[in-house]
């Protein structure tokens, strides 16, 4: 019966497919480590980014307390997972730049595949600091080991995020426009909305306009997850709009990886 099983999975073709997403994989994974490698050993880039992100904790549990720390301490877990994934867009163009991405890509490893690595490559490099923030994010908000597990359970999806909004980056030879043009969108999708701070800060008018922010939905599922924010009809809204706007920006990516 087994041997008749995987026969027909083989001749329904479905088992090729198994094998090439495979194949896939071990592609992503081997550009992530190859990425991940020489970074990983600058403690002092762990520093950094963990301070750059998270300093606005104390001010804001100075100011109001473990509720609004709370909020910064999400607004920090997200701002460490976009800012450093986007990031490989501009890595991307480094490596255009010195002419090793068409040595990646003259292997059978695609543009998608190779952008992917290297946002992957880059999140491993934030473990330690992701860790950190969540440790402290749990630890104040008291919460229960399932949603500490749907918190974790958020940083793929944020991951993907990132991987997909960096890939609609057109890779330019001047390395310094491309920076910029990250700076600009990690201040327009995690600095701006209501994301370091509650909803309520903003004007009721204006409330529905954030859900358009696909970061603002994932931190705003993560404060429901933690007890911070609460309001079903707000938590459906953010899950709804992120599954939409992941939708949308998965067919843009399909789209561009098939014009080449």
């Amino acid at each position: 019966m087994l041997v008749d099983a995987v026969y027909e999975t083989y001749s329904s073709g479905s088992l090729p497919e198994v094998v090439e997403a495979m194949s896939a994989l071990r592609r992503v994974l081997g550009v992530a480590l190859f990425i991940a490698a020489p970074i990983a050993r600058e403690w002092s880039s762990h520093v950094l980014r963990f301070i750059s992100a998270a300093w606005i904790v104390v001010p804001f549990y100075a100011l109001g307390g473990s509720k609004l720390a709370l909020h910064a301490l999400v607004g920090a877990l997200v701002n460490m997972v976009f800012s450093a994934c986007i990031y490989s867009a501009y890595e991307e163009a480094l490596y255009d730049l010195q002419g090793l991405r068409d040595l990646f890509l003259a292997s059978p490893l695609t543009s998608l595949e190779f952008r992917a690595g290297l946002a992957l490559g880059i999140l491993l490099t934030t473990i330690p600091s992701i860790a950190a923030c969540i440790a402290a994010m749990l630890s104040l908000a008291r919460c229960s080991l399932l949603s500490a597990v749907l918190v974790v359970l958020m940083i793929p999806v944020l991951w993907a995020l990132s991987v997909l909004v960096g890939y609609l980056i057109p890779v330019r030879r001047n390395v310094l426009a491309t920076g910029n043009i990250i700076r600009v969108l990690s201040i327009v999708l995690v600095a701006v909305p209501p994301i370091y701070y509650p909803l309520s800060a903003w004007p009721r008018p204006l409330q529905p306009i954030a859900f358009a922010v696909p970061t603002f939905n994932v931190a705003e599922v993560i404060k429901h997850l933690i007890g911070i924010e609460r309001g079903t009809h707000t938590l459906e809204a953010a899950v709804i709009a992120l599954i939409v706007e992941l939708a949308a920006l998965t067919i843009a990516v399909l789209l561009r990886e098939r014009r080449g």
